[in-house]
């Protein structure tokens, strides 16, 4: 008895001495990508076998021959061309976004561009839906009316919904969601048209088939709001709206996101001026819709572009460039960390890597991948923030090691890979943050080489959990968070 009890605390010391207290990422590398100064990527997908997708708009030939057509390019973890492919041939077309569908294959979607080849801003005429396959086939294109395309969402049912602002009667602007099956035949609209301005620019999907969106409305009596909502999965009656006033200032369309306890978490940027800072917005709400709380952070006489993501902690986590707004030369990398009430915990720079402006998305190891989009291209992967390896003071072999674990967060069950350099017995336990043993995947002999077991969750209840490979013949051993979501 006394020495199960010595065991488990053990066990526990090990796993608290292991555990960060902050949940940021470093840089793990940093390549140029020296694509055309022609194309201009407008989001990145990363895939399991290291490769990433970009979708986005070339600029091809010269004065009144020039045109504009939709790109998509494939390229490797040493950022060199695996395949790239533009699509059509005379019609300007202006990509906005790209996701990858349940197959496999991706979606493309803008509108076209007016005379002068720049992203159309008038609000009306046809936008664009295209679905490529996974090695770069065009397979179907189809138009509609739609005004200008701001977000692109393809559904676990396998629909498509393409959102896009349009210009009403009284000149001002409202909100269109137009739902496709999958092969792009139009099914179903909806539309916003309240106040000043309804613009509803990013949409998520949940994982009972809803739709959250998140945008901004303006009232002439009121000023500017934040406007969160949850549609249903007919896409037409409305589960919660929330508004949220923003003091005065220049914002940006806002963007929504789930944190691991299914509340969302909208958040936006003020740019600031030589007279006022630069401010991060953020307001929370429930699966409800009731507001838990909204914070304004100041950010410095800097302009900032980045994303909000959910980090191992449950915590927002800013990932974002900044400059000096009197000099646009001196940038830096930051990661600023939140607590789950919105308080800043946390901030770190990295000046190696100075981006302007970028796009960021979640690699299937928990890290992050970001494309430049300034004339600096450069390709930078970020670690897992999750990820938390230890070593012994023997000579340990660099690649033993855990080397992915997806998805993560998952819902039932998820697949962790895993290299052995030398044959070895092996353990491989779940354990939950109290340090007591969950679960055992395996404990035998294994060959060296790379492997992968899955965890089947069913029965263990939602939260955060340790997986400890442990190899008893070299004293080796690597601990990775894992979120258990339901």
């Amino acid at each position: 008895m006394k020495t199960a009890w010595i065991y488990r605390t053990l066990v526990l010391l090990i796993l608290v001495l292991t555990m960060p207290c902050l949940c940021q990422p470093e840089v793990e590398w940093v390549k140029e990508f020296d694509y055309d100064q022609h194309t201009y990527y407008e989001d990145i997908i990363a895939h399991e076998d290291g490769t990433y997708t970009l979708g986005g708009t070339q600029y091809v030939g010269n004065g009144q021959n020039q045109r504009t057509l939709p790109i998509v390019t494939t390229i490797n973890s040493n950022a060199e061309i695996v395949w790239s492919n533009t699509y059509g041939d005379s019609t300007q077309h202006y990509v906005r976004s790209m996701v990858k569908t349940n197959d496999g294959s991706y979606l493309i979607a803008g509108d076209v561009a007016n005379i002068n080849l720049a992203p159309r801003d008038d609000w009306d005429g046809p936008t664009f839906l295209s679905k490529i396959s996974p090695d770069g086939e065009e397979l179907w294109t189809t138009s509609y009316d739609c005004g200008v395309v701001l977000d692109l969402v393809s559904c676990r049912d396998n629909s498509i919904g393409v959102l896009g602002y349009y210009e009403r009667i009284d000149h001002l602007a409202g909100t269109i969601l137009l739902r496709t099956d999958e092969h792009g035949n139009e099914s179903d609209r909806k539309t916003w048209d309240g106040g000043l301005y309804h613009m509803l620019g990013t949409t998520i999907e949940t994982d009972d088939g809803n739709l959250v969106l998140s945008g901004i409305l303006w009232l002439d009596e009121v000023g500017m709001l934040i406007d969160v909502q949850k549609i249903d999965q007919r896409w037409h009656n409305r589960i919660f709206v929330q508004w949220m006033n923003l003091p005065a200032g220049h914002y940006g369309l806002p963007e929504v996101i789930e944190d691991q306890d299914g509340n969302y978490i909208v958040y936006g940027f003020c740019n600031a001026s030589m007279e006022t800072p630069a401010r991060l917005y953020m307001l929370k709400v429930d699966n409800d819709g009731r507001i838990i709380w909204f914070r304004n952070h100041d950010l410095g006489q800097y302009r900032c572009t980045g994303k909000l993501v959910i980090n191992g902690n449950n915590h927002p986590l800013l990932i974002a460039s900044r400059e000096e707004i009197d000099d646009f030369e001196n940038k830096q990398l930051i990661f600023i960390e939140f607590d789950s009430d919105g308080i800043l915990i946390s901030q770190s720079t990295n000046d190696q890597v100075r981006i302007r402006y970028f796009l960021i998305n979640e690699t299937p190891d928990g890290g992050y991948i970001i494309l430049s989009k300034s004339n600096n291209k450069l390709l930078v992967k970020l670690s897992n923030p999750n990820s938390i390896s230890t070593k012994e003071e023997n000579d340990v072999p660099s690649n033993f090691q855990i080397s992915s674990i997806y998805p993560n967060p998952f819902n039932s069950s998820t697949t962790i890979s895993y290299k052995l350099p030398i044959q070895s017995h092996t353990t491989i336990g779940i354990y939950n943050t109290q340090g007591q043993l969950i679960d055992v995947l395996i404990e035998e002999l294994m060959s060296a080489g790379q492997h992968s077991v899955v965890w089947d969750a069913e029965g263990v209840s939602a939260g955060v959990y340790l997986v400890r490979i442990l190899e008893t013949g070299g004293g080796m051993k690597e601990i990775q968070k894992v979120i258990l979501v339901k």
